[in-house]
């Protein structure tokens, strides 16, 4: 099939959206935990991590380059199309959040909320620009910020780990532990962008199983490494910071770059706008293979509109984002859409299959 993106080309997608998250962290906004716990609490969502996406893997490992919608397809082409108008609102809430959690981050410690709705408005017209323009150019792009992310992210730890003492990381403590579990949890539910792969399996050159395995253990040891380094550096301080890997960043110096800050700053933009446009992108395939049209422009001019109008909404005051992000419904969400809903139709589609094999041979 043509068009289809590589393994290294989706192992790039999935490292900066999710990387995104890791670096917009706010402390005590689940859990409050202190600078050990958090690097357990890492360890921890590792598994949970691994273990929440069998489904997923199990599915990519035996339909491999097969949409989910087709595969549901064989079973009820009704179904199909539920089920790919559910999917496709799980998605844009998940864009949503992704937009107003970025959006606190920038008017927190970027530009105090001035001018933040016009600037948000046109990353949307970015995204679906990006979206328009197909999953491969995004792929492209997500490749050359992926390199970017990394070296700057090695230039972060390099300029301040010559501070990082492990006196300042604290053990951990009993009383911790459920609040280890739960932030674990909360962390590995977010995960979006693995459900959102049985959408775009088709466009997916080569074992797309194996890189969601591989993605999952440098995403977490790289999120350790990150936790471990900024509690050795900032100790009680970082425990005390709203964003303490910006916190991390805003000391570091690496030659003669000294406000590292304002470099990942910039990074951070592009990278929040590519995990919009990805899941704004698996959002239109929903609806078109659901819908059976393939007027993309259409799906996505709405889903962009959806998704800035959920913005608007939730990004009123700080206290109602905050309620949002420290909903239950993202959790609830990826439990039933990448953990039970894969499995019940999985087993399904299997059932359908070996029934119509069969009757062929008979």
């Amino acid at each position: 099939m043509k068009n289809q993106i590589s393994s290294a080309q989706l192992f790039c997608i999935l490292f900066v959206c999710r990387l995104l998250g890791t670096f917009t962290y706010m402390s005590q906004l689940q859990t409050t935990l202190h600078a050990g716990s958090r690097i357990v609490a890492t360890g921890v969502c590792f598994l949970f991590s691994i273990l929440s996406a069998i489904p997923v893997l199990l599915y990519l490992q035996k339909q491999n380059n097969v949409s989910f919608l087709n595969a549901v397809g064989i079973v009820s082409e009704k179904t199909a199309g539920i089920i790919g108008i559910s999917y496709a609102a799980f998605f844009l809430f998940a864009a949503i959040i992704t937009i107003t959690r970025f959006g606190l981050f920038a008017g927190t410690v970027l530009v105090q909320n001035t001018g933040l709705y016009i600037s948000v408005f046109f990353l949307l017209l970015v995204c679906v620009y990006c979206v328009y323009q197909g999953l491969q150019p995004l792929a492209r792009t997500a490749v050359i910020f992926a390199v970017i992310l990394l070296f700057s992210l090695i230039a972060v730890i390099a300029g301040t780990i010559g501070e990082c003492s492990l006196i300042n990381i604290p053990g951990i403590r009993e009383n911790e532990i459920p609040n280890i579990i739960k932030q674990a949890f909360f962390s590995a539910c977010r995960n979006i962008e693995i459900p959102a792969l049985l959408f775009i399996a088709e466009e997916i050159k080569g074992k797309a199983h194996t890189v969601v395995l591989k993605f999952i253990t440098a995403f977490s040891i790289i999120s350790a490494l990150l936790f471990t380094v900024a509690g050795g550096v900032l100790g009680e301080y970082g425990d005390q910071q709203i964003f303490p890997l910006f916190t991390l960043s805003s000391v570091a110096k690496f030659g003669f770059v000294e406000r590292m800050e304002d470099l990942l700053t910039g990074i951070w933009i592009v990278c929040a706008m590519l995990k919009t446009a990805f899941l704004l992108y698996v959002a239109s395939q929903c609806l078109q293979k659901s819908l059976h049209k393939e007027i993309k422009t259409c799906h996505t001019a709405i889903g962009a509109v959806l998704i800035f109008a959920g913005y608007l909404l939730f990004s009123a005051d700080i206290p109602t984002t905050i309620r949002l992000l420290r909903t239950w419904l993202l959790p609830a969400g990826y439990i039933i859409f990448a953990i039970l809903l894969p499995i019940v139709l999985y087993l399904l589609f299997v059932r359908k299959e070996k029934k119509l094999q069969k009757e062929n041979r008979i």
